[in-house]
């Protein structure tokens, strides 16, 4: 090309204008590639991360994490640490937490013989009025009525 700038030949302009379009196709395809590498894991948690994170919030009784816990369990200041968990999960720390609490009242409900007093107070909630109003916009129901709909299904399919 070099050669080609210095002496131009026969149908030089077109010969530069097609190398100079080859060389725009390959730096276009380099950063594509590149902005598909970055969008892929930077800024993102590491599935380890996230994992020490939700066996953090999974193993509290009778607490519900703040922001600040999570943040000097991983490391990230608050802000960095929304930032970083919206983008890895595409969900805010809040619509986390309580969608892993709701999987773990639905467990205790149908898993265990544990009163409502006792299930909203193992899950960190102030009382268990505060309990059925979360458990009910989750899931439409009541805990209660969750838990006998599941005893009635239950005792349907034994006979």
């Amino acid at each position: 090309m070099a050669r080609e700038a210095e002496t131009p030949g026969f149908a030089g302009s077109i010969l530069a204008e097609a190398l100079g379009a080859t060389a725009l196709v390959d730096i276009a395809r380099y950063l594509q590639l590149t902005n598909k590498s970055d969008e892929d894991g930077v800024g993102k948690f590491a599935a380890w991360q996230l994992r020490r994170i939700k066996d953090y919030i999974d193993g509290l009784d009778h607490y519900s994490p703040t922001t600040m816990d999570l943040a000097r369990l991983t490391g990230f200041s608050r802000r960095h640490l929304h930032r970083t968990f919206l983008r890895t999960t595409g969900q805010t720390l809040h619509q986390y937490i309580e969608a892993l609490r709701f999987e773990k009242a639905k467990s205790l409900l149908l898993g265990s013989e544990l009163s409502m007093k006792q299930i909203s107070a193992k899950l960190g909630f102030a009382n268990q009025s505060s309990f059925g109003i979360a458990f009910r916009r989750a899931s439409g129901q009541s805990p209660t009525e969750f838990r006998k709909q599941f005893a009635l299904r239950f005792s349907s399919r034994g006979t």
